[in-house]
């Protein structure tokens, strides 16, 4: 989304960042810089440091959730506190007079490897915005669903040859709830099936019909859709009512449709149509 866009669209995607407690990329560049110059010397601004790390949200499991193992343990690793522990020691060394620079660049370097996982949830976190909207129950209901992400499948049945799981949405009633797998290359439909859950869908694979209708909705770019687009479409969806009919009525004629030279096939097959049928 533009930064200071004012759209009913980009204030959804910044609703779902919020719900998901996600940290600014800005409040991360911030703290990165001032601590790589505390790093490579042991003098910095270490005010800056605390102001960024003061943003940072703590997600806490709920005391009900019965999360265990590497399930626990992927999540915790988000909470900030091992920062927060690690800045105090850092102010605490700056902030004597005779300060050791090569402890201050020790504590600084280990801040950064422990930005990590905030790295992780700022960056994974538009993908979410993008894809899902603040009224989806997953989202609106779980502050956790971002940090809940298995980028690796380390359930009972994962299967350790899969390095990088396809997406999907797992729900769950145990442990610590539905989350999202893999990696995003297919994120806009495990978002359409999450999204879909609970809704009444009929017939064979009507969970699957919807949850790939939504994806298709949110993962067109409208602001690209002009009114020349909508003439071209009707004026396809006429061509290929007239060819279904006439194929009909003239069966032999239209038994091959492979065939390019009846020119009516032009427009019903956009990706082989010539620029010189295109509609202005």
């Amino acid at each position: 989304m533009p930064p200071g866009s004012s759209s009913r669209r980009a204030i959804d995607f910044q609703t779902v960042l919020e719900a998901q407690k996600v940290p600014s990329l800005d409040a991360l560049f911030s703290i990165y810089g001032a601590a790589a110059k505390l790093s490579n010397g042991g003098v910095g601004d270490v005010a800056t440091i605390e102001k960024g790390i003061a943003t940072f949200a703590s997600v806490p499991l709920p005391k009900t959730a019965k999360a265990e193992g590497k399930e626990k343990e992927s999540i915790n690793r988000y909470e900030p506190a091992q920062i927060q522990k690690l800045v105090a020691e850092l102010r605490e060394k700056a902030g004597r007079r005779k300060a050791n620079p090569r402890d201050i660049e020790k504590i600084a370097r280990e801040l950064i490897v422990a930005l990590e996982p905030q790295v992780t949830l700022a960056l994974a976190a538009p993908v979410y915005a993008y894809f899902l909207r603040s009224t989806d129950l997953v989202v609106s209901e779980d502050p956790l669903l971002l940090r809940k992400h298995r980028y690796l499948d380390f359930g009972p049945q994962a299967r350790h040859a899969e390095l990088l799981s396809q997406s999907r949405f797992d729900q769950q009633s145990e442990g610590a709830g539905s989350y999202f797998l893999g990696g995003f290359a297919q994120f806009g439909l495990a978002a359409g099936t999450a999204a879909s859950v609970g809704w009444k869908n009929g017939g064979h694979a009507g969970s699957e019909a919807i949850a790939a209708e939504i994806a298709a909705i949110r993962g067109a770019i409208w602001a690209r859709l002009d009114e020349s687009d909508q003439r071209l479409l009707v004026l396809r969806i006429e061509a290929a009512r007239e060819w279904i009919v006439e194929s009909a009525r003239r069966p032999a004629e239209f038994s091959r449709p492979e065939r390019r030279d009846h020119g009516i096939a032009f427009a019903v097959t956009p990706s082989r149509t010539p620029h010189r049928h295109r509609v202005p």
